[in-house]
């Protein structure tokens, strides 16, 4: 399935060291599956940076839904 994640970088690989602490749902990697929700959160993000807002796309293996490790919400 597709997946998108909305800021004001390309965003070619994800570093999950790099994910900010202090999310509403703790430090990770924030996507949707709605690429409008994903460019509402570019543009807030682009406000506060002035950068050009961004939307990085990827592919998600559905199948790591049913890992027990992978935290999800």
């Amino acid at each position: 399935m597709k997946v998108y994640h909305g800021s004001d970088t390309q965003i070619e690989q994800i570093y999950l060291n790099k994910c900010k602490l202090g999310k509403d749902f703790g430090q990770g990697f924030y996507v949707t599956k709605l690429p409008e929700q994903a460019m509402i959160m570019a543009e807030r993000v682009s406000r506060w940076s002035k950068k050009t807002p961004i939307v990085s796309e990827f592919e998600f293996d559905e199948f790591a839904l049913v890992d027990d490790d992978l935290k999800k919400l």
